[in-house]
């Protein structure tokens, strides 16, 4: 450690006595040195392969380079079959064959060059830095004549090294040069046989023998086709921005070394060449990229699953295809309601400043998964098993503006006991209602998406209340629709993802702070607290007119009007409905139920939040949240 900083005080010593000379800084300057012309040179050859060859995306390496017609390559592309999974494939088998040949172009395949050169001399050697050659050479050691005094061969050449015109010793010539000594013996050598010329390795222009064929590549790539056909499961399109080849999704129990172990016993048993586990990860994501391995969900479409393991089970065919056939189906389908809900939000938002007559209004309702208080981002261990205070949020979305409410349903504070019956039609309808009061604006015409649930929004009273305000001239027309079972996600389920981003990252003990939550983390978010609204009997009022529908469970479209029955069909008009007892009754007022009070606590519940709960919330909300018995 001494020798290398008396070393490197002798080269800036030596560098501030040049500078002084030339009247320059005397502040040290980077000394030259082979690495950093192998940092200009690897800038150059960056910049002649992407003149030469074409820019290669980021996303997918080597996947799609427009070669320039001045580049020769052997295989011949026909681009009429580019438009095809096997026309494309191909390409993608092609340009990774194009690439291991420039990339072994400057491979030392023997490994021997590290041992006879430094990394950065070769650079400096086989990219033709001629210039750089000269200084180290001329400049850098002057060598001693070939014959001695007496006319003899000189067996051993003696070496005068230099920087910037000073004989320094060998020491010092390396640090400032920053060269190794076997490099530099090399150069030395070299110099001693061919002069200042460039120095070429010996592989330069050959293949090596190791190198992988086109068939070898087009074999890997065939098991990769046959293994996601018997394995995956295709999908019926591919996703939007990427070629035309539909994604495969392997199990998610598969892994990339899994699939190579199968791959390497059938290639033994073949028998055909075998490559290795980095080449055959390099030729997955290049020529195969739409094979993927999926990842673990939860919440997936019942059908959906139920087709997947009908394609995976299939021995025959026939039965494949016929189930490849009922997923592609499935998902079009689903591909639809969706687009017509994006359409819905789509129009909102283009008409938000336009006249209210004109405004097209559409809503969105769905409950979120329920959070519980006290909360803590350090969880403690105990909390996990106990039955903590539960909060409902029911989310009512307007689209156009966009502006989110968020209802915040204590335990307490729901219709039946113990936080029972918030998510009844009672409560439902109650929302909505005071929502469209208070945020409907003055269209008489509106859309409302809700989530395709029989119990929670597709029932007779949900039904009979749309009903109800058609009737009494609320509105002239409601259109309530579905999504597809498992496909209903929605921006009500965005806004719900929003808060509890934050809800997770913060410790919540009572409703307050989690209304701050709420209301913090979006400026669409909004929460809603009761007594605010109220509750009411509706589904007594609303039941004593209103029957239920047949088959309701099949239908995802009802559209309500004064001057109709309850059309259940988008495309065919005789597809209606009465859904009224007495066909000939009709509202006479807006009249609604009388308000029902909360239910509150039981006597067990609160003993359980006292004594189980309690110990754990800090002394300022224990009151708030676990309070004494018989207190509520």
């Amino acid at each position: 450690m001494a020798e290398e900083f008396r070393m490197s005080k002798l080269a800036l010593a030596l560098e501030r006595r040049r500078c002084r000379r030339n009247g320059q800084c005397t502040r040290p300057t980077t000394l030259p040195g082979a690495r950093g012309v192998g940092i200009l040179i690897r800038q150059k050859l960056e910049s002649v392969y992407s003149n030469h060859f074409g820019r290669t995306p980021v996303s997918t390496p080597f996947a799609s380079q427009e070669l320039d017609e001045s580049c020769e390559v052997d295989y011949e592309v026909d681009n009429d079959d580019i438009d095809t999974t096997g026309g494309i494939l191909e390409g993608r088998v092609r340009d990774y064959i194009l690439q291991q040949e420039i990339v072994d172009e400057d491979t030392d395949s023997d490994g021997n060059g590290e041992a006879e050169l430094d990394e950065s001399d070769i650079e400096v050697a086989e990219y033709c830095a001629l210039t750089d050659i000269k200084k180290v050479c001329k400049y850098g050691y002057d060598r001693a004549t070939a014959t001695t005094k007496k006319g003899k061969k000189r067996q051993r050449m003696r070496y005068t090294f230099k920087f910037n015109g000073s004989i320094v010793c060998r020491i010092t010539f390396h640090l400032c040069y920053d060269i190794g000594r076997s490099a530099l013996q090399g150069l030395m050598a070299h110099m001693a046989t061919n002069g200042i010329v460039p120095r070429t390795h010996g592989n330069t222009g050959r293949r090596p023998k190791h190198a992988l064929t086109f068939d070898d590549v087009q074999r890997v790539v065939k098991f990769f086709l046959n293994y996601a056909e018997r394995e995956g499961l295709p999908m019926p399109a591919a996703p939007r921005g990427r070629d035309n080849i539909p994604p495969t999704y392997l199990p998610a129990s598969e892994t990339k070394l899994k699939t190579f172990k199968e791959y390497e016993k059938q290639a033994v048993e073949a028998p055909i060449r075998c490559v290795k586990l980095t080449a055959f990860k390099t030729i997955w994501s290049t020529c195969v990229p739409h094979i993927k391995i999926a990842s673990p969900r939860d919440d997936v479409c019942a059908t959906c699953e139920k087709i997947r393991k009908r394609v995976m089970d299939a021995v025959e065919e026939d039965d494949k295809n016929e189930a490849a056939d009922a997923y592609s189906a499935h998902i079009t389908k689903a591909q639809q309601e969706r687009e017509l809900y994006n359409d819905c939000i789509r129009r909102s938002t283009e008409t938000r400043h336009t006249a209210e007559c004109e405004r097209y209004h559409h809503f969105t309702f769905d409950f979120a998964e329920s959070v519980s208080l006290p909360h803590y981002y350090r969880q403690m261990g105990p909390l996990f098993f106990l039955s903590l205070r539960k909060i409902s949020i029911f989310g009512f979305r307007i689209d156009g503006d966009p502006h989110q409410l968020n209802f915040l349903i204590d335990e307490n504070e729901a219709k039946g006991k113990d936080g029972s019956k918030s998510h009844g039609p009672d409560a439902v309808i109650s929302m909505i209602d005071w929502a469209l009061q208070n945020y409907g604006g003055q269209s008489t015409s509106c859309s409302i998406h809700a989530d395709n649930c029989t119990g929670l929004n597709k029932n007779k009273y949900l039904v009979g209340y749309f009903m109800w305000r058609v009737m009494t001239g609320q509105h002239s027309t409601i259109e309530y629709l579905m999504q597809i079972i498992g496909h209903a996600k929605c921006l009500v389920d965005s806004g719900f993802g929003n808060a509890k981003r934050l809800y997770r990252r913060t410790d919540c003990e009572s409703l307050d702070q989690l209304e701050d939550v709420v209301n913090k983390f979006s400026y669409s978010n909004t929460a809603v607290r009761y007594p605010a609204w109220s509750w009411r009997n509706l589904k007594g009022f609303l039941g004593d007119h209103f029957k239920a529908l047949n088959g309701i469970r099949k239908y995802q479209y009802f559209r309500f009007s004064s001057t109709e029955p309850v059309r259940t069909s988008r495309d065919a008009e005789e597809d209606t409905q009465n859904v009224l007892k007495d066909p000939a009754f009709r509202f006479e007022t807006q009249a609604r139920p009388d308000v029902v009070q909360a239910a509150g606590f039981s006597h067990p519940r609160q003993e359980s939040l006292y004594k189980c709960v309690r110990q754990y919330v800090r002394p300022p909300y224990q009151d708030i949240l676990c309070p004494v018995p018989n207190t509520l």
